[in-house]
């Protein structure tokens, strides 16, 4: 009887071996299927990131493309190959026992989008042999377009410019400030002081326009827009209204680039001095371009 019962315990022992073995089997079985399978649904779509960034650029939206100052210049200028100032030709200038360059303005230059028109005896003309300063073109090639983009902003012109041309009343002028010898050298003597009274703007569209950024014209008549201040003016000398506020709109931006500039190194000149200044820049913007360090015995304007 004893036996019987060791040999039924047995059979059970032995039973109970078998199932816990198989069982340990099952779960190796699963764990290898999870590593080496992965799990898919045939409710789950697999999307490839590179395609939707793809669908998102070449699809058309109906937003309108956002283009910068810089972008719209490059487009605009397709006619005027050449960004920028053309000048010819090298030449110098002796102030105080040093010597600064100066080279030839091409005013009449029609393959690049920046021009000069000077006023002279016979009429406003591009032909005139000026020179000025190379610092000078190169903030006019970086700054004249975005200035005069700031411009057309303030009276609500969205006009895409292609050209612009300066009618100035002078640039290089050897000469000390007021024509007093006891005085410094005026920026103009550097080439690096540009006396503005109109911006000639041409368009994309072929259209051209002349925007006065001075109050009054050589005659002494004030420009359309601008009034001379008696009272209630906050200290400024004109009023402006209408397209006048292309004015305020350029000289700020001027100001702000000019600034600009001399906050990056020390002793650097320059500035603007506009119609509010004083009675003599009533009829021009004097533009004064920073040249660093400034060279003793030169006006900072």
């Amino acid at each position: 009887m004893v036996r019987v019962l060791f040999f039924i315990l047995y059979l059970v022992l032995t039973f109970a071996h078998c199932v816990l073995a198989q069982s340990e089997v099952n779960q190796q079985h699963m764990i290898l299927r999870r590593t080496t399978t992965p799990a898919t649904s045939p409710k789950t779509q697999v999307i490839n990131p590179n395609q939707i960034i793809l669908r998102n650029v070449t699809q058309p939206t109906d937003a309108e493309p956002i283009e910068d100052v810089a972008s719209q210049t490059q487009r605009a200028s397709l006619k005027y190959p050449n960004h920028g100032l053309a000048t010819a030709g090298s030449s110098s200038v002796e102030l105080s026992g040093k010597t600064f360059p100066l080279t030839y303005i091409k005013g009449c230059d029609r393959t690049h989008s920046i021009g000069f028109k000077f006023f002279l005896e016979k009429g406003l003309s591009c032909d005139f042999s000026a020179r000025i300063h190379p610092h000078a073109v190169e903030f006019l090639k970086q700054n004249l377009h975005i200035c005069a983009e700031a411009g057309l902003k303030a009276i609500g012109n969205r006009g895409t410019i292609a050209r612009v041309d300066i009618h100035s009343q002078g640039v290089f002028v050897k000469r000390r400030v007021d024509n007093n010898p006891r005085k410094p050298w005026s920026n103009h003597s550097l080439g690096a002081a540009i006396d503005m009274n109109n911006l000639e703007i041409e368009f994309a569209d072929g259209t051209k326009e002349i925007y006065p950024v001075a109050a009054e014209n050589l005659r002494g008549r004030v420009n359309p827009g601008f009034t001379r201040c008696r009272k209630n003016c906050k200290g400024q000398r004109y009023s402006r209204t209408g397209r006048a506020k292309f004015y305020d709109g350029f000289y700020a931006c001027m100001e702000n680039k000019i600034e600009g500039i001399k906050a990056k190194g020390p002793k650097c000149s320059g500035g603007v001095l506009g119609c509010d200044y004083n009675s003599d820049h009533a009829n021009h913007i004097h533009l004064s371009v920073p040249i660093c360090p400034s060279p003793r015995g030169v006006a900072t304007i």
